[in-house]
């Protein structure tokens, strides 16, 4: 049965500007870079955000979201697990790794296990996030946190560093 937050029925935001700075965080991440530890995608609105519309920003990491859970539950999946089961181990890599993050507040955590979980089962994660209204600011480090984590775990199980930058640049580009 369709949904009215069918992933569908929502627009994708600001993708390119979510993806560039995840890419630039993923590469300070893998050269060591201490300050990436510090430095926070969202919070704050940083100068990579200057021109953007934040709100698209927003619907844009959402977007990822949806992409990089998909790709995760389809990689289980071929894996032998059910679909189930598959959606409980992205769940729970992040949600581990969420809690042992400092900048990440405990408040945040459902928040962005909903998320993963609307994505899992085909609801767009921003559609899902509305219905209980506006972002709070608590949400932003942990949003930048999920999408780190599930781009990590990509590229974890494609054994590749780039894949879950490269397969989003790749639709982008192909796109007219």
């Amino acid at each position: 049965m369709s949904s009215p937050l069918s992933a569908g029925s929502s627009g994708i935001g600001d993708v390119d500007t979510v993806l560039g700075i995840l890419d630039q965080h993923l590469r300070m991440i893998r050269s060591g870079d201490p300050a990436s530890a510090r430095t926070l995608l969202i919070d704050g609105r940083p100068a990579q955000l200057d021109g953007a519309d934040f709100d698209q920003v927003i619907v844009g990491a959402g977007t990822l979201v949806y992409v990089y859970v998909d790709w995760l539950r389809q990689a289980y999946e071929h894996q032998g697990e059910g679909s189930a089961e598959a959606l409980g181990s992205v769940l729970g890599y992040v949600v581990d790794g969420l809690h042992v993050m400092n900048a990440v507040e405990d408040a945040a955590i459902p928040t962005m296990a909903g998320l993963i979980v609307a994505a899992g089962v085909g609801l767009s994660p921003n559609l899902w996030r509305a219905q209980y209204g506006p972002w709070m600011r608590a949400e932003m480090n942990a949003v930048e946190a999920t999408l780190l984590l599930l781009a990590g775990h990509v590229n974890e199980i494609a054994q590749d560093d780039d894949q879950a930058i490269r397969m989003v640049a790749d639709v982008l580009a192909a796109e007219p």
